[in-house]
């Protein structure tokens, strides 16, 4: 993973827990990746703790095999052991994974491979996930969509003024498009089989939106706005998808003539 421990902010994860964007944002990318996990031939590695940390084990749940989760950070990687249900969790690097060559049956990355400075190891990050699935294992993948302008827009104020206000409280580092993305997993040994733009609505309005229910005593109808935040995903079908989705989602298949070593 690319955010290190010293990267969070003192009960990041307390402030997070109770935020109506985190609550959307786990909706739509647990619905994405369980609706494609297909049947895993093998343990299935998960190589960010970040939502498991928080309490959310849907993905855990939903994988028919073994689930293996590993982070970089500690304080995630204690949180998420914590309230895990005995699933095997390491400490570890994805640019540096600790397993043999086509050994897993997936693996599933939500956001972490996008919280790297150097663009590079992004690109080896994906080289050893190609290195540790089996032939025909799939990759779900999720990154930071640079093609949304209000991304962009964030992503360009420097790091220490975004984690002074809150907006991105760990490091956010290199991204890439579509199309960038597709072209990495082909040199990393795998085959792309869906690209989407996922998470429509827009997180600023999410993230006023929960404190001002809860300021005028309507906290108690979060759970209902969460359903009507959903409909934004209408706008992935959309021909202007890139430039609302949060998210460059991929389904990728690792390729069985990748040569390895």
């Amino acid at each position: 993973m690319g955010r290190s421990q010293s990267e969070y902010a003192p009960g990041l994860l307390d402030r997070i827990e109770r935020s109506l964007w985190r609550r959307y944002n786990d909706m739509v990318v647990d619905d994405f990746v369980t609706r494609r996990l297909g049947s895993p031939a093998g343990a299935v590695l998960k190589t960010d703790l970040f939502e498991e940390a928080l309490g959310n084990d849907s993905v855990e749940r939903a994988i028919p095999a073994a689930f293996v989760g590993m982070d970089l950070s500690l304080t995630i990687l204690g949180a998420a052991r914590r309230r895990s249900h005995d699933a095997p969790m390491l400490r570890a690097d994805v640019r540096h994974l600790p397993f043999a060559n086509a050994t897993l049956g997936g693996a599933i990355s939500t956001s972490t491979l996008d919280h790297f400075r150097d663009p590079g190891d992004l690109a080896s990050s994906l080289r050893e996930l190609g290195r540790v699935l089996r032939p025909g294992a799939r990759l779900l993948l999720t990154l930071d969509n640079p093609v949304n302008p209000l991304l962009a827009l964030r992503n360009a104020l420097p790091h220490s003024f975004r984690r002074l206000v809150g907006l991105t409280p760990y490091y956010v580092g290199y991204t890439c498009g579509p199309a960038r993305v597709e072209r990495l997993l082909g040199d990393a040994g795998f085959e792309v089989r869906e690209t989407a733009a996922i998470l429509h609505f827009p997180r600023i309005l999410a993230a006023l939106l929960g404190p001002a229910l809860r300021l005028a005593g309507l906290g108690r109808i979060e759970g209902r706005t969460l359903g009507l935040l959903q409909h934004a995903e209408f706008l992935r079908r959309w021909p202007i998808r890139w430039f609302t989705g949060h998210y460059v989602a991929v389904v990728a298949v690792r390729n069985s003539d990748l040569r390895i070593g």
